[in-house]
């Protein structure tokens, strides 16, 4: 990164996001709902060579300096997107048939279910709606409120993270003004 002389925030996310995020979001609405972790950590790691900060400095720490969003909410976007999609394609076409059929067997949880993942990431964005329910029209309607309900619970672990972490003084400052 030195080397490239980039001394602007803005570029080195957008370097970020043209080199690694776009070749790793390639169907990732397909393959990527149970490789979220994992990807994770390629974000995450690019985000502390990037500040010079030791490899051990906790995630939480580095999301609230950068103001990165988690890579699930990605991912999430994405999987909305391509959900869409097959809800408005044509019942004969191959990709509609396989959700059809994976809607039929969700009744049993399976990790490799991609409809069971879904619907898993629509019930921790608080979707009200049972498979059954879900059309085109619901999806397009409540899109962004699903979204924005993902990222704020997607945040809530590591705010809690932050006020009660030893690694920093910042965290003990805010204690200590939010008890007077």
């Amino acid at each position: 990164m030195t080397k490239t002389k980039m001394d602007s925030w803005t570029s080195r996310i957008h370097l970020l996001n043209s080199l690694i995020l776009s070749i790793v979001t390639n169907y990732i609405a397909i393959w990527g709902l149970r490789y979220a972790d994992i990807l994770e950590r390629v974000q995450l790691t690019f985000l502390k060579r990037i500040l010079l900060v030791p490899i051990n400095t906790p995630d939480f720490a580095v999301r609230l300096e950068t103001s990165t969003a988690k890579f699930s909410l990605v991912i999430f976007k994405h999987m909305l997107n391509w959900l869409i999609k097959l809800y408005e394609m044509e019942e004969n076409l191959l990709p509609k048939m396989c959700l059809l059929r994976q809607l039929e067997i969700t009744r049993i949880e399976n990790k490799y279910n991609w409809a069971s993942q879904v619907k898993n990431l629509l019930e921790f964005a608080n979707c009200q709606r049972s498979w059954r329910d879900i059309n085109v029209a619901f999806l397009k309607a409540n899109k962004n409120d699903l979204i924005d309900t993902f990222k704020q619970k997607g945040f809530r672990p590591e705010r809690s993270t932050t006020t009660v972490s030893s690694y920093s003084n910042a965290s003990t400052i805010h204690q200590n003004n939010s008890t007077t």
